[in-house]
């Protein structure tokens, strides 16, 4: 990777900050795959130390970067002057400097590499009305946290009734609200670092520039209806700097027909205690998945991870997209909609990516799953396994036991994701085959966080194609497996494990076959023993000497 910076004038004779992040190989310009042009938000830099890493990363994966300091701001003029730093005079500015750095950029990299626009909060603002000058220019708009509106309240409406007076009056004066910093992370050490640096700007706006702001809200709720290019959109749900209602109303009101809104997950994780509840000395991690329509708050998972953790393993699982408690399972028309099979595989792997930072590198991981949650992890561990001491398939969901009825549904299966997608037409194992425990039937379907019933037609689609993939691959498969499975289950196929583990080039393949258990094996009668049999297999596999077995 290749880094460079520059000084640039904007049309209004001011200096601005500008780098670039080059693809390189041994010190040698690489031709770029992509251009991104992004801008940073509001009272912020783009030296800072989460653009430099996103900025390095995506060079390194063949993608040119071009950022900048937008006027006032960081290193750029006139941010020196104190009553000058951070003033908008007119939003105008901040969209007319950046479809500058967009021209040079463009002129530089030429017509033939696609060309990407984002920003982070404010950023993402400037960055939808650059494209909607010219949407002919851009392959995607990119917006991260992005402050399209606000959530109003009454005091908000207050403020932006008098917000034009008091912009005329005293247009440098910092009298309108900030946001709390406690607000910006939940890690002290980078809000710290955030008001601790001398680039930044923490506190109150000027009067002028939340003014600019508010026109510039208000000039893009009456646009965003024209945005037809692809638009991709992460937001946490618990932002409370930024709206995420505000993006989703924007990607609702954009005809664009490549829209995709990533929100964050809900996570936990299951770390080994003494009695004091101080941190242990963690021998192996296992990263889990559970099935469809399910989560991994039920008891089955809470018993099967705190028994894990006892035994000095740490547990790290979250909700699936659309399931439990992650975005956008909330919302009736998205609950458990999985638009490609794909996305639960990469929001798999950038969790995995996530644990690995929480340990040292020696300790063995492991990644298993439940159901359709061990189709997901073998799709995940199919991507490197070198990383992975092993897999656990848990009652997986590898294929179906095809029958004349199946392959019927599945011929029509692609039509009808594309026309009916959010559909629920495609019959679903009844509940009462789970378990042969009534009581334990009926807390499932009573579950609020559980979603029983028919399946949405592009989901069933897309878990055939999942199906059809694993198939393709499963001869790939050389790391140690370990599965069990219920000899009467009628939810998923034991047939079809019994062919990954036949197929698989493994020379380490273990399969506990649970005579007589029904799909939960890891709940009800026996269960005890199913759990101390695969607690055992991990611990063997972690090396953990036997006498701490």
């Amino acid at each position: 990777m290749q880094f460079s910076e520059s000084k640039e004038l904007n049309s209004r004779g001011q200096s601005l900050y500008a780098v670039s992040y080059f693809p390189a190989r041994d010190g040698t310009p690489w031709p770029p795959k992509a251009v991104l042009l992004w801008h940073h938000g509001y009272g912020e830099h783009i030296s800072r130390k989460k653009y430099v890493n996103f900025f390095t990363q995506l060079a390194s994966a063949g993608i040119a970067v071009v950022s900048y300091d937008a006027h006032g701001h960081g290193k750029s003029e006139p941010a020196q002057v104190p009553s000058e730093k951070c003033l908008v005079n007119s939003w105008h500015h901040l969209v007319d400097d950046c479809v500058h750095f967009a021209n040079s950029m463009i002129a530089k990299y030429g017509a033939t590499v696609p060309a990407f626009i984002g920003g982070a909060s404010l950023g993402g603002l400037i960055a939808t009305h650059t494209v909607l000058r010219d949407q002919s220019a851009w392959s995607g708009l990119i917006l991260s946290a992005a402050a399209i509106d606000v959530e109003w309240t009454p005091v908000l409406r207050m403020q932006a009734l008098i917000g034009g007076l008091l912009a005329a009056l005293v247009p440098r004066a910092r009298i309108v609200p900030a946001v709390e910093l406690q607000n910006i992370s939940p890690d002290a050490d980078v809000i710290e670092d955030y008001v601790n640096d001398p680039l930044c700007s923490p506190g109150k706006v000027r009067a002028r520039t939340g003014n600019e702001g508010l026109k510039a809200f208000r000039d893009a709720q009456t646009k965003t209806h024209l945005l037809t290019l692809p638009i991709y959109a992460q937001h946490d749900p618990a932002d409370k700097i930024t709206s995420a209602n505000a993006v989703k109303r924007l990607m609702a009101s954009s005809p664009s027909p490549d829209k995709t809104f990533v929100e964050k997950l809900y996570t936990v994780s299951y770390v080994p205690t003494d009695a004091g509840g101080i941190t242990r000395p963690v021998v192996a991690v296992v990263q889990w998945h559970h099935g469809y329509g399910e989560h991994i708050s039920r008891s089955k998972y809470v018993s099967l991870f705190t028994e894990l953790a006892n035994a000095g393993i740490a547990v790290y699982a979250y909700d699936a997209h659309g399931h439990g408690k992650s975005e956008p399972a909330s919302d009736p028309d998205q609950a458990c909609l999985v638009r490609n099979w794909h996305h639960l595989v990469d929001d798999c792997t950038d969790f995995a990516r996530e644990v690995a930072a929480k340990h040292d590198a020696a300790i063995p991981r492991f990644m298993g799953g439940v159901s359709l949650g061990g189709l997901i992890a073998t799709h995940t561990v199919l991507h490197d396994q070198a990383v992975w001491r092993g897999l656990i398939l848990s009652s997986a969901a590898i294929d179906l036991n095809w029958n004349w009825t199946l392959r019927v549904q599945a011929s029509i299966g692609s039509l009808l994701a594309a026309l009916l997608p959010r559909a629920r037409l495609v019959p679903a194992v009844p509940p009462e085959h789970i378990s042969p425990d009534p009581d334990y039937v009926r807390d499932f379907v009573e579950d609020p966080l559980n979603y029983p019933g028919d399946v949405r037609c592009k989901t069933a689609n897309e878990i055939l194609k999942a199906f059809r993939e694993a198939q393709r691959k499963e001869h790939l498969l050389t790391l140690p497996i370990y599965a069990h499975h219920g000899t009467a289950d009628l939810v998923t196929s034991l047939p079809a494990v019994r062919r990954l583990l036949a197929n698989c080039r493994s020379s380490d393949k273990t399969l506990d076959e649970v005579e007589g258990g029904w799909h939960e094996v890891l709940a009800g009668p026996g269960s005890e023993q199913v759990v101390a049999r695969l607690k055992a297999w991990l611990l063997t596999h972690a090396d953990v000497p036997e006498a701490k077995l």
